[in-house]
C-alpha cells in the first residue's frame, strides 16, 4: 500500500505560502487602494497602539456611562485626528516616520477638542454670534478634517467635502 502524497506547504504558515513576489505586489495593491501608511517600530509604534487602546476603552465607557454628547464629540474628534497624523504620512516620501509638522498637526487636533470642550455651555450659546477665536479653532477644525481625509482616503473625499461646502456658502 503506498503511503499518500503530503503537500510540504500545507503546514506551512500562511506567509510561509505566500512568495515573497505576491505579498509585495499586495502591499502595492492595498497601498495603492487605502494609501501609505506609516510602518512605525520601536516606542513610537507603543505609543501609537497605546493611544488607539485608550480611543476603544473610552468609546466602551461611553457606552455604558453618560457622556455629553458635545464632549464624546470632541473626545472621539481628538483621538482620530491625532492617530491619523501619526499613522498616515503627509506624502509617501515621509513614510515610516513621524515629522515634526504631523506632531504640530496631531497637537491641532487636541487643542481643537479642547476649546470645544472648554468652551462648555456658552460655547453652544454663542453658536449665533461666534467669538473670534470660535471662528479660527473652527477653520483650524476644518483644515484638520480636510487633510486627515486627504492622508487617509485621497483627494476624493476633500474635493467632494469642499464642493458641498462652496454650494452652501454660495446659496447664502
Amino acid at each position: 500500500m503506498s503511503s499518500p502524497s503530503v503537500d510540504p506547504g500545507r503546514n506551512a504558515a500562511p506567509l510561509e505560502r505566500v512568495s515573497a513576489e505576491a505579498m509585495a505586489r499586495a502591499e502595492e495593491m492595498i497601498e495603492l487602494e487605502e494609501g501609505a501608511t506609516n510602518r512605525l517600530s520601536g516606542m513610537l509604534a507603543r505609543f501609537v497602539t497605546l493611544v488607539a487602546v485608550i480611543m476603544s476603552l473610552f468609546h466602551l465607557y461611553t457606552a455604558y456611562a453618560i457622556v455629553r454628547p458635545e464632549h464624546l464629540r470632541a473626545t472621539h474628534l481628538a483621538f482620530v485626528l491625532f492617530l491619523t497624523f501619526l499613522v498616515f504620512p503627509v506624502a509617501r516620501r515621509f513614510r515610516n516616520r513621524v515629522m515634526w509638522w504631523d506632531w504640530l498637526l496631531a497637537a491641532g487636533g487636541i487643542a481643537v477638542a479642547a476649546w470645544l470642550i472648554a468652551g462648555g455651555d456658552d460655547f453652544f450659546d454663542r453658536s449665533i454670534v461666534p467669538a473670534d477665536w470660535d471662528i479660527v479653532f473652527g477653520v483650524l477644525m476644518m483644515a484638520l478634517i480636510l487633510e486627515a481625509m486627504r492622508r487617509s482616503a485621497g483627494w476624493i473625499m476633500p474635493f467632494i467635502t469642499l464642493c458641498f461646502v462652496a454650494y452652501e456658502t454660495e446659496k447664502e
